[in-house]
């Protein structure tokens, strides 16, 4: 929301999540919000978050860093989504997507659009740009080279996978992927997505929701070495 905040030309609204079909109104501009949320995994009512947006002619943009990857989305049915690829997607750090329906490209201004969003590409290298891209490549900025070579390497491993779909209480691990495809399952927790352990089942005394401890030697024993976490948040 800050990106909002700080432009001081425009008046947010900031309401409860699962009051929000219900607060779009005539005179709403954009709907932002997360797929799912951070901070508790409380997924929101995309159907409905849809369907009041476009009731009232309102544009919808969606956070889908912490959906892609274990939850179905289709970016197509949002005006504008933005996801960080680190998370479930299992990316480098850096990687991240924009998605822009054609019938919103004209109205998003690309801010720090330079030579790759130019419609003539290397006559524009020094600037002025002469003419934006006639697609979404005006978005285009010039990317973090080591953080997307590993996310075409983890494209990669993504379409060996194929069709090949995951238990909703299953998350296939990156490693163990590479070591056979095996899965290591984690508890289903309502509210949370379902690669996260529930607090109740956290195993041992004081072992946070998201430390996992009780699973830690069912990992081992597959071969799978869990990222190092700090703050609470990966």
């Amino acid at each position: 929301m800050n990106p909002f905040v700080v432009r001081g030309d425009l008046r947010p609204r900031y309401v409860p999540l699962e009051s929000l079909a219900e607060a779009v109104r005539p005179g709403t501009a954009l709907v932002a919000f997360s797929a799912v949320q951070s901070a508790d995994g409380r997924t929101a009512d995309l159907a409905a978050v849809r369907e009041a947006a476009a009731a009232h002619g309102a544009r919808t943009l969606v956070d889908a860093t912490q959906a892609v990857g274990w939850l179905p989305f289709d970016a197509g049915l949002y005006d504008y989504t933005v996801t960080g690829a680190y998370k479930w997607l299992l990316c480098p750090r850096g990687t991240q997507f924009l998605t822009v329906t054609e019938a919103a490209q004209e109205s998003l201004v690309p801010l720090h659009g330079g030579w790759l969003a130019s419609a003539d590409g290397w006559h524009s290298t020094y600037g002025p740009l002469t003419a934006l891209a006639p697609d979404a490549r005006r978005f285009d900025e010039g990317p973090a080279f080591l953080a997307y070579h590993g996310a075409a390497a983890r494209a990669r491993s993504w379409r060996r996978r194929g069709s090949r779909r995951c238990t909703p209480t299953t998350r296939p691990s990156p490693l163990a992927t590479a070591r056979g495809s095996r899965n290591w399952a984690m508890p289903r927790c309502p509210g949370r997505p379902p690669s996260w352990p529930c607090p109740a089942s956290a195993g041992a005394a004081g072992a946070g929701p998201r430390q996992g401890r009780h699973l830690r030697p069912r990992r081992a024993s597959a071969g799978v070495v869990p990222p190092v976490q700090h703050g609470g948040r990966t």
